[in-house]
Order: structure tokens, then sequence, then C-alpha cells
């Protein structure tokens, strides 16, 4: 089911545990990096000369700086050092200058220090290349591996099947919360609308995907798959599979998602014995 949000709406995809109920929410254009970039973590360096300047942005509550990506009649689009895309409202954008900085992606060092603060000492944040991972202390190694096999995976594949891939200009930020009510709290902090059986969804807005510790061990499979779509969402729209915030054709976005689904694409799941086809 194809739900169109309006434009200041956070554009999110989620998928609930029960494959039959898709919901996605789409939005506007583009992804401003060529394609050639660096991987994210790395300290940048030589490449300033070809990054397009930041734009300091003055809003009645304060100044915003970025990249912008659309500039529309109702509202500039602004691409953030993480890779965050914010909406602002021309009516309450007071001025603007063009800096002489270009603008640089964050490396993960900066991130996790922003998402240690964003989440405080109850939870962990750990550099699992190129995944940001945010998960209770005790289980943040087990999701470490989960997200590096899975990328793995998709490298793999892509390499295999000859698919060109860009390199990664953000960190990629995976958030396990603890339990099914900080991921609903978290969700209805960002506007995002959820249905009641969701267990993980990727923002297009945010570039993150969040989700939660399932306790019922029959469920873990079903949701490791869900979580395996998303994650192959937010690998594919940093990757340039994909562009952020363009229409994409929904059969390639869910295809090449829902394939990664499969026990044996995806490297991410705890069935020893399922079917290796997707």
């Amino acid at each position: 089911i194809l739900v169109s949000a309006h434009a200041d709406n956070a554009p999110v995809e989620e998928l609930s545990a029960n494959s039959s109920n898709l919901k996605e929410l789409s939005a506007p254009p583009p992804n401003p990096f060529p394609a050639t970039h660096r991987q994210p973590g790395r300290n940048a360096v030589a490449d300033h000369a070809n990054k397009p300047p930041i734009l300091h942005v003055t809003m009645q509550t304060g100044r915003v700086d970025g990249l912008p990506i659309g500039l529309f009649s109702d509202k500039t689009l602004l691409m953030r050092a993480n890779g965050r895309i914010d909406y602002l409202p021309t009516d309450q954008i007071l001025s603007h200058r063009v800096s002489d900085q270009p603008f640089v992606s964050q490396d993960f060092r900066g991130m996790k220090l922003d998402l240690h603060g964003e989440f405080g000492n109850s939870y962990a944040i750990q550099y699992a290349n190129p995944f940001l991972v945010v998960a209770k202390p005790s289980r943040i190694n087990t999701w470490c591996t989960r997200f590096q096999k899975f990328h793995q995976s998709i490298r793999s594949y892509c390499t295999t099947y000859g698919i060109p891939l860009r390199n990664l200009e953000f960190s990629l930020v995976a958030i396990v919360f603890g339990s099914r009510t900080e991921f609903n709290d978290f969700a209805k902090s960002e506007g995002s609308t959820i249905p009641s059986n969701c267990v993980g969804y990727y923002s297009q807005s945010s570039n993150r995907i969040v989700m939660f510790e399932i306790d019922d061990p029959y469920e873990l499979d079903s949701t490791l798959e869900t979580i395996c779509h998303e994650a192959t969402h937010q690998f594919s729209f940093n990757s340039g599979l994909h562009q952020r915030l363009a229409e994409t054709p929904n059969w390639l976005m869910e295809g090449f998602a829902d394939q990664f689904e499969a026990p044996a694409y995806s490297n991410f799941s705890t069935r020893g014995h399922a079917s290796i086809w997707p």
C-alpha cells in the first residue's frame, strides 16, 4: 500500500513482521552526491575542492548549516553533515548566506559523540563499519555482528552481479531500542505514524533505521527478516542504487529489499534449515 506524505512530513518506510502489512511514505527529490566519495569514518581530506559550499540559514529558532538540495517556494531542503535532511519552512527563514567552507560529511567519531548525547548512558554506541549501532550494552556486540554480516552479504551480491556502488558518504545509523514502548515513543517524537505491529522502519529524512528488541524467540526470525529489509533500503539509498527522496519504482525498491529477507541472502537469520530462496 503506497501512501504519499505531505511534503513537510518525514518520508518513512514502515514494515511490520506481517509481510502482508506494508506501508510506505514517500516524498520529493534528490541525492546531491556524485558517484565517487570516500568511505564514512575517514577524515575529510583532499577532495574539499570538489565539494559544494555550506549554506548558513538563519531561522527564527537559530542558525542551521548544511547543503541545500532543494529550494522551493514554501521550503528549503537542507542536508546536514550527519546525513539528515531538514525541511525548513520559507516563512520561518530570516536570512541565508553561502559560506566559503565546503560541505563535508561528519565522520563516525563525531556522529558517535552526538548519539551518546542523544541516547545517554543507558545505550551503547559502537562502530561496525559502515554502521553506527545504538543498542543496550548487553546486546551491542550481537547487533554489530548482525549488521556487519548483512553488509558483507549485500556488498558481495552487488559485486557478483556487477551492480555499481558508490562509496558511502555517511555512516549508517541503526537504533535498536530495548522495548516496543521506547520504539513507539521515539517514532512518535519523529512524527512517524506506525501501525501497532510495526517492528522497524527506515526514514529517508533522518537516514536511520529504527527497531526494537523482540523477547519472543518465535518472532525473532521474522523480525530479523524485517530489519534486513529495512537495512537493505538504507544501504540502497546511500550507495547510489536508489536516490533519496526521488520517485523510485516500487517493484525495484521493494523487490530488492524483499530479496534480502531470505536467510541465505542476508546472512542475518537464526534459522539453520530455512529455504535459501527469497
